[in-house]
């Protein structure tokens, strides 16, 4: 399998009325647990977590009051990916097969109350047009930090 390299990871999270945007070190797009960890460590209820992984996939996580929710923009990752394996067992996902469309898999109701709903969110995701950098850029848009993560990619 390729070897797994996070092309960034960002955090956003609300501080009173707006949104903050934070990068944190891509080493934590290695490991669910340490990003987890260290989004914990941010010290706010809710935080949301973006990784692009290898200009191929998106792995969203969030952190609600201590709970965890994760996505997988491509369950198709994990032919590729030893991070796609470790997120599709966290998440007990089936094994795709060879013939299988990139399709999301978790929580697809993690942005919901944030004004992306699960089939939005599953529109994005399957879209083989929207590079991990549109898709992540369309979500901040919708949610409401584009200009934060903007700034944070440069």
């Amino acid at each position: 399998m390729a070897e797994d390299e996070a092309d960034y990871v960002v955090a956003a999270y609300r501080d009173a009325d707006d949104w903050e945007v934070v990068e944190l070190k891509a080493s934590l797009g290695h490991d669910v647990e340490e990003l987890s960890d260290a989004l914990g460590r941010l010290h706010h209820q809710d935080v949301l977590a973006m990784v692009s992984v290898n200009e191929d996939y998106v792995i969203l996580l969030r952190r609600v009051d201590g709970r965890v929710r994760v996505l997988l923009s491509d369950v198709t990752a994990v032919s590729e990916s030893d991070l796609a394996v470790d997120i599709a067992d966290l998440l007990d996902l089936p094994d795709p097969d060879d013939e299988d469309e990139p399709v999301p898999g978790g929580d697809l109701e993690l942005l919901a109350d944030l004004g992306v709903s699960a089939a939005d969110l599953t529109d994005l995701c399957a879209d083989d047009e929207v590079t991990p950098d549109d898709l992540l850029l369309d979500l901040a848009e919708r949610i409401g930090f584009v200009d934060g993560l903007e700034a944070v990619l440069g």
